[in-house]
């Protein structure tokens, strides 16, 4: 059974207020869907061939290393808000969140 102090820590994490009245629906949803997670563990999985995924070859270039073309990157930072020598340039949130006392 999923504990109130759990969902309390689950509702910081993804920053949601949620109100007195939905936090037991929520809790019973949370605990089914942990119940199914759990007897998924009970499921016979020796036929499965461990590394099936690893087996597939991507259709995708390598992700390689390396200097973009100019024009490439020109284009992808013409539509950015705010750009810092190049890069695009985001607000930071670990400095603003750990200013406020959130954890991580």
């Amino acid at each position: 059974m999923l504990r109130p102090e759990d969902l309390d820590h689950l509702c910081r994490l993804a920053r949601l207020r949620l109100p007195e009245s939905e936090r037991a629906g929520l809790r019973e949803d949370l605990d089914r869907i942990l119940q199914y997670m759990e007897s998924l563990n009970e499921l016979d999985t020796s036929l499965v061939f461990e590394g099936s995924e690893d087996s597939v070859e991507s259709a995708w270039r390598p992700d390689l290393p390396g200097e973009a073309p100019v024009d490439q990157v020109g284009l992808a930072l013409r539509g950015a808000p705010l750009t810092l020598d190049g890069h695009f340039a985001v607000p930071g949130v670990l400095a603003r969140d750990a200013a406020r006392g959130d954890e991580a």
